[in-house]
């Protein structure tokens, strides 16, 4: 998705092109409140795609006019465009059927349908959705994950680094750029369901190739797992667990989307036990992320710290919207 304010069509672009059309790769950066983390991804010559930069600044001790110079001078080398991750609070995202509009009438349909249940004028929103088939039993049509911005929110967010002499080009969101990732790790055409936890949040992303079928905040568990003890922590992966497979349920039900082809976990902390525990208690395949199966980096360094870094890694596949080749890798194509 993009939300870039050169005009109301173009504020949620990216959401219609999943990527971007630069060969030359791109910077995505991801926000907490403690930390920003940049990544500048590009693809080789030889079809691999390679980790060229990454950078973890923190959010804190400095005066924000110093922290936008130092991202400003970070995201300038190389000068490519830059794909910005929104704060999670700052957007909405629901599901509904499609509605039976042109796609040139799309972005009006959905003004029309959602004027009553926003909290804002909708004529002050940018308004898009990523669409994908679904196939229930007696019931074929689209899936629309709708996203929902402030217009004026999003030209506070980008403009300090704009005036920065930054180039954004998209105002993406988390999700998306989970889906980006996930795409990387399993053939064509499956169901994918990926995981990310660190202390403060949690999110569950269910697609296949770019669409979207589910995500969940699972907020309340990932704070509970960084702070209870080692006793504590089995039972609350096991109500993990339970939530996960509710949620895999009812997107296979409703949707007709298959069988989950696999769990795709990234963790900060308690790795292991995470993917011990899933692994026992859910009935498809779970496995870590693992970047290295489909980024290079000159500095394995690099790949280390985003492997245990969900900041970092979520900056990865904001990058990853701007691989002009994005399905996955021959090897994982064969693997269909």
């Amino acid at each position: 998705m993009s939300l870039l304010p050169k005009n109301p069509v173009g504020l949620l672009r990216a959401l219609r092109r999943r990527f971007g059309s630069a060969t030359g790769g791109g910077w995505g950066m991801a926000s907490s409140g403690s930390a920003t983390a940049t990544a500048c991804v590009d693809r080789q010559a030889a079809g691999r795609l390679r980790l060229k930069r990454l950078r973890v600044l923190s959010a804190t001790g400095d005066a924000p006019a110093r922290r936008i110079s130092d991202l400003a001078a970070t995201l300038r080398k190389p000068a490519v465009p830059c794909a910005m991750l929104m704060p999670a609070e700052d957007y909405q995202v629901m599901f509904m059927p499609g509605l039976p509009v042109a796609q040139a009438e799309r972005t009006q349909a959905l003004h029309w349908r959602l004027k009553d249940d926003l909290e804002f004028p909708s004529d002050e929103a940018v308004i898009e959705c990523v669409t994908v088939a679904t196939q229930a039993p007696g019931n074929q049509h689209e899936l629309w994950m709708v996203v929902v911005a402030r217009r004026r929110r999003v030209y506070e967010l980008i403009a300090p680094l704009r005036a920065a002499g930054v180039v954004i080009e998209a105002a993406d969101i988390a999700e998306l750029a989970q889906r980006n990732l996930a795409m990387q790790c399993a053939p064509a055409g499956r169901t994918v369901a990926m995981l990310t936890l660190d202390s403060q949040r949690g999110m569950l992303t269910i697609s296949r190739d770019d669409g979207m079928y589910a995500t969940r905040q699972l907020d309340p568990i990932a704070v509970a797992l960084a702070s209870e003890d080692e006793d504590r922590r089995e039972s609350l992966i096991e109500r993990l667990a339970l939530e996960l497979q509710r949620t895999f349920d009812n997107v296979e039900r409703q949707y007709g989307a298959g069988p989950i082809d696999r769990v795709i976990v990234q963790c900060d902390q308690f790795t292991e036990a995470v993917l011990a525990g899933l692994a026992r208690d859910l009935p498809v395949p779970v496995q870590a992320l693992r970047l290295a199966d489909f980024l290079d980096s000159a500095d394995p360094a690099l790949l280390e710290v985003a492997a245990h870094s969900t900041l970092a890694t979520l900056a990865i596949g904001a990058a990853l919207r701007f691989d002009p080749e994005p399905l996955a890798s021959d090897a994982l194509k064969a693997a269909a």
